[in-house]
């Protein structure tokens, strides 16, 4: 049998490859890696029509196929002998696994669809990724408030793997858990809080935006390091605000830029009554700033709480 088991959601693809290699002992599983100047295909094929001398059960694994994305290719005489080896595959197992996209155009990946079990383990959307923190709480019996578990789903990464980390914390905290302890124990990316600021520096809610900022204040960050992540949020707010004039819905922008559901829909919302040229003279505003911060002739004590002031008034 061969199986290609490939996207970019790693936690799938690690649990899916434990599942298989439990029926395998250590002994009997072969590794190569794909994304090696050395490798060769040749050689995988070789080491599957070997009999496993052991025991009746052998596994090839090959880690990071790249030759089944874009970046890299077979030549025509290795493509042949691997299709060659599918259509009439040996009894031990072959597998290629990674976080690497299929180029579904190449004639390899064309080929080999009809003749290897393909599974695509891609980052959940926003609903699928909400369902599942839902329910490994559950699984876990953690007795946690539903305010709590909306803050999980509205403020986590979509990464399975982190999420399963931040998890075994609240797992491990006691017999009850409000928002106030999820907010105190779980690590949320920097760049959600300055997601919060930009939102309200566009909304123009002042007290809001201060508040976000005294907040990020305390966590001892530097405003050069501040303004460049609100310059990237900007900016992402430009491509989304760019991506629904040309008529994509929120699901598609999602796709195209490949964020979260949850925060395609929260920047829909807030830049659709402002124009693209308004976030572009901000982006100009935000670049003089990094400069004046870089030269000097700005103040990093009050240069973005003046920046703030100046986009909300």
């Amino acid at each position: 049998m061969i199986r290609i088991i490939c996207g970019n959601e790693l936690y799938l693809i690690q649990t899916k490859l434990s599942e298989i290699l439990k029926e395998y002992s250590e002994e009997d599983i072969i590794t190569y890696d794909g994304s090696l100047k050395e490798f060769n295909i040749l050689n995988v094929i070789d080491e599957c029509n070997i009999p496993n001398l052991f025991s009746d059960k052998k596994i090839v694994l090959v880690k990071n196929p790249l030759f089944l994305s874009s970046k890299q290719t077979l030549d025509d005489s290795q493509s042949k002998q691997l299709i060659n080896y599918a259509k009439n595959p040996s009894d031990n197992e072959l597998i290629f696994y990674g976080d690497i996209e299929i180029d579904k155009r190449k004639k390899i990946n064309k080929e080999l669809q009809n003749l290897a079990q393909y599974i695509i383990c891609n980052k959940l959307n926003y609903q699928e990724f909400a369902n599942h923190i839902k329910s490994s709480i559950k699984t876990n019996k953690i007795n946690i408030s539903s305010a709590a578990i909306n803050y999980l789903i509205d403020n986590l990464p979509n990464d399975l793997a982190n999420f399963h980390q931040e998890l075994t914390k609240l797992i491990l905290y006691g017999d009850y858990i409000d928002i106030e302890d999820v907010k105190k124990l779980i690590d949320i990316p920097l760049d959600n809080d300055v997601f919060n600021l930009t939102n309200a520096i566009i909304e123009k809610n002042i007290n809001k935006a201060f508040k976000k900022w005294e907040d990020l204040k305390k966590l001892k960050q530097e405003p050069i390091g501040i303004a460049l992540i609100i310059a990237n949020q900007f900016r992402f707010m430009y491509q989304v605000r760019y991506l629904m004039d040309l008529g994509y819905n929120e699901d598609e922008i999602a796709r195209h830029l490949k964020a979260h559901p949850y925060r395609v829909s929260l920047t829909c919302k807030n830049v659709w009554s402002i124009k693209r040229h308004q976030l572009l003279k901000i982006l100009a505003k935000l670049a003089k700033l990094d400069q004046g911060f870089k030269n000097g002739t700005i103040d990093r004590n009050i240069g973005l709480d003046k920046f703030m002031i100046e986009i909300m008034r």
